[in-house]
């Protein structure tokens, strides 16, 4: 541990020094040799400067709206702060800390830490874990022009999972440190560019029970360029450019080896929008990738298949992507939207080729927004992508088409209706048919329709019907016996009663009904039908007591749905097998005192029946609950609060485990910021 802060020492003394330097400059950097920083894609501007702090530099800064960087200080001094928690549920009581202190001076810098503790302490057999944290922030303006944070932290997690026959414990431990500068510079009228650099070191120690150990060192250097050109009033291009170097020294079960990995990426995007009625965008980017990582052997599933099999693996990867966005809106009436984007991926690892892959991906999505007449709107999209994947398992192509539309009008100031359909198709083909015999297509069809308004001041309805159908079709004869269709139709009623603005009930209805016929194996045809009621009500008694109740009930009917032979024409015929009955009632009250008090009681009851109709026998269990709640909420100033609660919960019923039948359920939050 001492050599470790003796690095880490050195590393933040030579971080100081390079403050007095040039930003040009290149040094060591935060993440672990075997962390992998995101890549970025290439189909976004993450290439741009508001990525610099992805390399978990600790930066407590913004930029205002003029684009200059301020230190968000709320004012001068020392401020130190608290926090606990404590909640617990079913299974586990969870404890949280916090302690952190900041001094601020105007204009200048921060300088923070912060201490937290959590504990997570099961009821049964489980896991323990506690976790430490501890850093140190500052955040100054170099020469008063170039917004910089330096950051050093300290973690650990000490986790203990205790099961009926043995303990097991895993510890990890990470320290680092992380300098970041920004600087932004507007050229001229029409040019601007902005920048940042960050470098860092850390260190990571892992060790469990069984006896594996992992050590890292390495660091991380990052640097960002954007720039931003206003060529026209209505034409802008912005591009970009990052780069990241991972340094390091990685250590698996005694095997050690440097490590050194590199993320280059690019990115440019031109808009130009012609007049208010057309807009046209379009983007493109590249990234390249040289990750080095210490491993276990894996196979091309990712299993290892020998634990002593441990080298260093390269792998390279190679992306690029592009699209083209155009908007035409001739009215206020019309408007139609068309994408049209590219992206490859090469991937290869040095001496692996069963870890290679080559996939290449085309999209066009075209959407309109049509408003035919008064008080109507139609929305249209369509997508189409294709896949192309080449690898050592499988080579694939994949089609998905989708197309969804939308439907909305208001029929009166109290009434609306709305429609929605859905069409989807996909479809899988596999070069190798005998290897992989998966070719497929995929279809799904649905429609939605619903009215919904105001029938009284008082009442509220809503009424809904759905469609649904999914049919998986195998192209191959061999797998045909697993071709089906699967078709729900559903019905939902709502109404919402609100009696003198405080008494309000609520009753839902649904039913519906679930098919799956298999086309070629009309045995294994199944229905499966349901009814669902629902009620939810609140009624206050006096100003401050009111009472709950609520009721579901439900009930649904399984069985086969195949040809009956024994009729003329084999009609198709539900055959019930069981059928199941669940009703559930609770009753409650609640009081509050003023706007800090509450307590709340409820009891639920229900019960539960099956019956067979294969043998006739029927089976039945009752289950509840009785819980208890006091809340307390209060505000402590204007710079802190506390809430607790008290909760009791009482279950019974046959299949309910001793240990589960009486739970006490405390939380605690209190937080103060001096």
């Amino acid at each position: 541990m001492s050599g470790r802060t003796g690095i880490l020492v050195l590393i933040l003394s030579l971080a100081l020094a390079w403050c007095g330097g040039t930003l040009a400059q290149e040094g060591p950097g935060e993440a672990a040799a075997d962390s992998t920083i995101v890549p970025v894609p290439v189909d976004s501007l993450a290439t741009g400067v508001a990525d610099s702090t992805s390399t978990e530099t600790a930066t407590d800064g913004r930029e205002t709206d003029e684009g200059e960087f301020e230190i968000p200080l709320s004012s001068s001094g020392v401020h130190p702060s608290f926090s606990t928690a404590s909640t617990s549920q079913d299974r586990f009581f969870n404890r949280k800390d916090m302690l952190s202190l900041s001094v601020a001076w105007p204009n200048s810098w921060i300088v923070g830490a912060s201490i937290s503790y959590d504990e997570t302490t099961p009821r049964d057999y489980g896991r323990e874990m506690v976790k430490s944290s501890t850093s140190l922030n500052t955040s100054m303006k170099l020469w008063g022009i170039f917004p910089t944070n330096l950051s050093v932290g300290n973690s650990y997690t000490d986790m203990k999972s205790t099961s009926v026959t043995s303990t097991k414990t895993n510890y990890t431990e990470t320290s680092n440190v992380n300098m970041a500068i920004r600087g932004a510079k507007d050229l001229s009228g029409w040019l601007s560019v902005n920048g940042s650099a960050n470098l860092g070191a850390n260190t990571k120690d892992y060790n469990n029970s069984d006896g594996v150990t992992n050590q890292n060192e390495g660091g991380v250097r990052n640097l960002v360029g954007h720039l931003n050109l206003d060529l026209k009033e209505n034409l802008k291009v912005v591009t970009g450019y990052r780069s990241d170097v991972i340094l390091g020294k990685g250590e698996l079960l005694g095997v050690s080896s440097d490590l050194e990995s590199r993320i280059d990426s690019m990115r440019l995007e031109v808009n130009y929008n012609l007049g208010a009625k057309l807009a046209v965008s379009m983007s493109g980017g590249q990234q390249s990738q040289v990750i080095e990582t210490l491993d276990f052997f894996r196979n091309q599933y990712g299993t290892i298949e020998d634990s002593t099999d441990i080298a260093m693996q390269e792998m390279i990867s190679d992306d690029w992507g592009g699209d083209v966005n155009v908007t035409w809106s001739p009215s206020p009436k019309f408007k139609i939207t068309t994408r049209g984007s590219v992206k490859t991926h090469r991937k290869r690892v040095a001496n692996r080729d069963v870890l290679s892959k080559d996939t290449d991906t085309y999209l066009i999505n075209v959407s309109s927004d049509v408003k035919p007449w008064r008080n109507a709107e139609v929305k249209i999209n369509y997508e189409q992508t294709r896949n192309l994947s080449v690898d050592v398992s499988a080579d694939t192509e994949k089609y998905n088409r989708k197309m969804n539309v939308r439907g909305s009008q208001k029929l009166s100031d109290t009434f609306s209706m709305s429609f929605v359909g859905t069409f989807l198709l996909n479809q899988d083909f596999y070069a190798n048919t005998e290897r992989n015999p998966q070719d497929r297509d995929k279809m799904q069809t649905s429609y939605a329709f619903d009215v919904k308004g105001r029938i009284a001041s008082w009442l509220t309805a809503t009424n809904e019907i759905k469609w649904n159908e999914n049919r998986d079709i195998f192209i191959l004869a061999s797998r045909s016996s697993s071709n089906k269709d699967k078709r729900t139709l559903s019905w939902r009623g709502r109404l919402d009663y609100n009696f003198l603005e405080k008494y309000l009930v609520k009753q839902q209805c649904i039913v519906s009904v679930d098919e799956d016929d298999f086309i070629f194996t009309e045995d294994r045809n199944a229905l499966d039908r349901e009814f669902t009621l629902f009620t939810e009500s609140t009624l206050p008694i006096y100003k401050s007591v009111k009472l709950l109740f609520d009721h579901e009930f439900r009930l649904r009917e399984m069985g086969s749905y195949k040809p009956d032979t024994t009729v003329v024409g084999s009609p198709k015929t539900f055959f019930r097998s069981s059928r199941k009955k669940t009703e559930k009632l609770t009753l409650g009250v609640v009081y509050s005192y003023r706007s800090y008090l509450m307590v709340t009681c409820e009891e639920e009851v229900g019960r539960e029946i099956d019956y067979s109709y294969i043998d006739h026998t029927q089976k039945s269990k009752i289950f509840g609950n009785l819980e208890f709640e006091i809340a307390f909420n209060r505000s402590l100033g204007s710079s802190g609060s506390i809430s607790a609660k008290l909760r009791q919960k009482l279950r019974f019923g046959k299949y309910v485990p001793d240990n589960q039948r009486s739970l006490w359920f405390p939380s605690l939050n209190i937080s103060y910021t001096f």
